[in-house]
């Protein structure tokens, strides 16, 4: 019976993230997603580099395994946004599949049940993070889970399997490569062991776990050799400003009181339901004291953020995930009228993923499943721009020779040389004059085709600035005026933009002999807005005056063609 419900929960999990996917919903491109797969891309395409430096994030030992399987699915089904699905997939039927084995092996096939249908109908946000797929938080849960569950199976025993305590060491170390998220469990797992054998665990024990940490830590090992602290601390221009307690806990609070009826309902279904389990279930404090100790070192990691947007739960997803084990473990305590209830609590939160779900389809486009089906096959899955600006300053080396190394890339010039032209002048170090001057001599034959991407160093104010801007553009031979024109479309009024920064953009007073370029500019970052929904840009396109409409389309026609696969 619970391999049947693994069976159903299994395929619940594809059905529902398949219906997101297909109908082209709002679960695409954030984070570093596209960024991981430029870097997937230059693993396939053997850029001349060190091979730890491809890695998007040199601390982020999951984004490079991730990485490594985005490259195999790119191998298997093209180098598309498809792909990105399918790998996050994998990893979250693995998370699931890892999750339903810790509850229905130590808690109870009940719990197993409740602990799938929370994973798979689950609240907005951890329905993104399980289709994103970029190796950090979300996906550590997989390292956790098997933590758990390895360590509550050792404890049971009296002669543990020699399998058991090298799968334990490896997943422990394994983890460690993978993210530090998952050290409060490998911590708990360690001492929950050492309490069950009294502290006296004997040396075939400590051996055979030793072992198996060490064969899981190689690849972490291998790391710090050649960059040192490098492979777990971010590096200074990625690194975000240390959060105090405050903003933890105001994040927290912030994003309590900012939730819906679900939302409320969620918080104190767990919270109930990890003090019944508590009370109850030996099996169960483990999974406390991990979530007592990740709290612990979230408040004083300084990694916390303050609540904006769903994606400020991602650094949480180990204490939605501890929480629903927890719920799981205080429904099977109970029994009788009480535990019809908590089936009632259950459905209730159930049904509340199931509305979070309805409102990511509503916005969706399920009536275009043919043209979505060939968006997703045909759509890069990389963004050289977020990749390079990453990549580059791990070649410490000439401008010239980096782009040497970046020209290995496999793709139209048009696309790729003026995101490099962006990643080398993010931020611009010298005047505009001095910084073309230079990518001429770097880039050779073709070299006018990166004036596209140096808007900032046009507007070094990220766009807000566009009268000086075009000013310093006409200072500029006649030759690179229209390509410095379109670069300042590209960034203008912000790199974060939405239709309303676009429109303002468009109705800007540009001289007319660089206007047309301007608004080409423009249309690229409406394809980059909506490329996975041609139905909004073309709305909006039609929104436009005429003579704005024309260029606009010309260069979100033209972003749409160079983002697609040949």
């Amino acid at each position: 019976m619970s391999r049947r419900w693994l069976s159903s929960l299994i395929a619940l999990l594809v059905l529902t993230r398949a219906a997101l996917v297909l109908t082209c919903a709002d679960v695409f491109f954030y984070g570093e997603e596209l960024g991981k797969g430029a870097a997937a891309k230059a693993l396939l395409d053997g850029l001349p580099a060190a091979y730890l430096d491809k890695n998007y994030g040199a601390h982020e030992g999951g984004g490079f395994v991730v990485t490594h399987l985005k490259a195999l699915f790119f191998l298997l089904v093209g180098e598309n946004v498809l792909a990105h699905k399918l790998a996050a997939l994998a990893v979250t039927l693995l998370i699931l599949w890892a999750g339903w084995r810790l509850c229905a092996r130590h808690l109870s096939e009940g719990a197993g049940q409740v602990f799938g249908l929370l994973f798979v109908f689950c609240p907005a946000a951890q329905l993104r993070f399980s289709l994103l797929g970029l190796g950090t938080h979300f996906e550590a849960l997989l390292f956790i889970a098997l933590v758990l569950e390895l360590a509550l199976s050792i404890a049971k025993e009296a002669r543990p399997r020699t399998s058991q305590l090298v799968a334990l060491g490896f997943a422990a170390g394994f983890g460690l490569y993978f993210s530090l998220q998952t050290v409060p469990a490998s911590a708990c797992a360690a001492l929950w062991i050492l309490w069950s054998r009294r502290g006296r665990p004997a040396a075939r024990e400590l051996g055979c776990a030793a072992l198996g940490l060490f064969l899981g830590a190689l690849p972490l090992l291998f790391a710090l050799a050649h960059i040192g602290l490098g492979a777990i601390r971010p590096a200074p221009q990625s690194a975000a400003p240390r959060a105090s307690f405050a903003d933890a806990l105001g994040g927290l609070t912030a994003s309590l009181r900012e939730g819906d009826f679900f939302d409320w309902l969620y918080a104190v279904a767990i919270v109930a339901g990890a003090l019944v389990a508590l009370w109850a279930s030996r099996s169960a404090r483990i999974v406390g004291a991990w979530l007592a100790l990740f709290l612990a070192l979230y408040f004083a990691s300084g990694m916390a953020t303050t609540n904006a947007n769903w994606f400020f739960f991602l650094r949480l997803s180990p204490l939605w995930f501890g929480g629903i084990v927890l719920l799981a473990a205080g429904y099977a305590s109970l029994a009788g009228g009480a535990r019809k209830l908590a089936a009632g609590l259950v459905a209730l939160l159930v049904l509340g993923g199931l509305f979070d779900l309805r409102t990511l389809l509503a916005d969706a486009r399920p009536s275009a499943l043919r043209e979505n089906w060939g968006l997703l096959v045909r759509t890069q899955g990389y963004d050289f721009r977020e990749y390079l600006e990453r990549f580059l300053w791990h070649l410490h080396t000439s401008d010239a020779k980096r782009i040497a190394v970046v020209k290995h890339f496999e793709a139209d010039p048009h696309l790729l040389a003026p995101e490099l032209a962006s990643a080398l002048n993010s931020p611009p170090k010298a005047e505009l004059a001095e910084l073309v001057e230079r990518w001429r001599a770097g880039y050779g034959d073709g070299w006018e085709l990166g004036l596209p991407g140096f808007g900032l160093a046009v507007d070094p104010s990220f766009g807000h600035q566009l009268e000086q801007a075009f000013a310093r553009i006409a200072a500029q031979p006649p030759e690179e005026r229209e390509g410095l024109a379109e670069a300042l479309g590209r960034i203008a009024l912000g790199l974060k933009y939405d239709e309303a920064k676009l429109r303002e953009a468009a109705a800007f007073p540009a001289p007319p002999g660089l206007r047309a370029p301007f608004l080409r500019g423009g249309g690229w970052r409406l394809y980059l807005l909506h490329r996975m929904r041609p139905d909004r840009a073309l709305a909006f396109l039609d929104s436009l005056p005429g003579e704005q409409r024309a260029e606009f389309g010309r260069g979100w026609r033209e972003a749409a063609q160079l983002h697609m696969l040949r």
